[in-house]
């Protein structure tokens, strides 16, 4: 499904949808908005999402897609820590932007939406969740992380704080949580 691409025009429409989307919240902008920041008429946005809750999914497929590529590149990282460091720099690189997740802005939304965008969004839960439980265990196999520890719980607790601490970032101006995320994460299964 490229159908994003096709209303983009000198602006990656798709880019500045999504940025709408993190920085403002799913239910704070409008095909109105979209459009004036764009150029592109509010009909042709229409032309080709029929619903916002259409644009929405697409936005979450399209996002989910770029973490199953962002995952696979990390994968070939030399280390279960160098892999999970890249984790925590692409959460980092939203933090800088002054944005937070898709997912996680649309999660906040999540009574207001259909199924089909509230799975699309568990779907990326979960395979970042099993991604780093993943990448902790084989570091815990290859000796570099001690033991004991539930890989599991570890997952779902870093997921989760990452989530957290870009919402801290942005409500506090406060760019040091996902520093202490990543320092207490790695002190737990190092020390």
């Amino acid at each position: 499904r490229d159908e994003i691409r096709d209303w983009s025009s000198d602006v990656c429409s798709s880019d500045l949808a999504q940025r709408m989307v993190q920085v403002r919240g799913f239910n704070a902008f409008s095909y109105a908005d979209l459009a004036e920041a764009t150029g592109i008429r509010k009909a042709s946005i229409h032309y080709h999402f029929k619903t916002k809750a259409q644009l929405g999914l697409e936005l979450l497929e399209r996002y989910t897609r770029g973490l199953i590529g962002a995952l696979t590149q990390l994968d070939t990282l030399p280390s279960a820590s160098t892999r999970l460091e890249g984790f925590i720099d692409a959460y980092r690189q939203t933090q800088v932007s002054g944005a937070i997740c898709l997912c996680g802005s649309m999660a906040s939304d999540a009574e207001t939406l259909d199924d089909a965008t509230r799975e699309v969004i568990g779907r990326y839960v979960r395979l970042s969740s099993e991604w780093v439980e993943k990448t902790l265990a084989k570091g815990v196999e290859d000796g570099e992380f001690a033991p004991g520890r539930s890989t599991q719980d570890a997952a779902a607790s870093l997921v989760s704080a990452l989530q957290g601490a870009l919402v801290m970032s942005r409500a506090t101006g406060d760019f040091g949580s996902l520093d202490a995320v990543e320092r207490r994460f790695f002190e737990s299964f190092r020390g």
